[in-house]
């Protein structure tokens, strides 16, 4: 996980730090280079977070339990970002709060998977 985590470092980090000029070299008008700002600041800076609940998922499908993990990763991710398009985004509607429904989804997923982790992990049978 740590290097999965890491690997997306190397290659995000980059596009973060020089987003003036990847977003410039692809767009001309302003209102356009602002808002990829916005989105490489509120979505590709946390994407490294993704690395925390695909691979206990992963695994999880693995060793044989791939309905529970499916079941919190819609629930994180599909259910949530409906749910806060139509609650807070409904109130707040700026593209940033739509943009941070997804790390938000994100967290709101590692929580569920690990939950999920848990429970398998205290319900597994001892190897024979």
């Amino acid at each position: 996980m740590i290097f999965s985590v890491l690997s997306s470092l190397v290659i995000i980090e980059p596009l973060i730090i020089f987003r003036k000029f990847f977003t410039g070299f692809f767009f001309a008008e302003q209102t356009v280079i602002q808002n990829a700002h916005l989105r490489i600041m509120c979505i590709l800076f946390f994407e490294p977070l993704c690395s925390f609940y695909e691979i206990p998922a992963g695994v999880l499908r693995g060793t044989g339990h791939s309905l529970s993990p499916a079941i919190a990763a819609i629930i994180g991710t599909c259910c949530f970002r409906i749910i806060w398009i139509y609650t807070i985004f409904g109130e707040y509607c700026q593209l940033s709060v739509l943009y941070y429904a997804f790390p938000i989804s994100w967290i709101l997923t590692i929580v569920l998977i690990m939950i999920d982790f848990a429970i398998v992990i205290k319900n597994r049978q001892p190897l024979k």
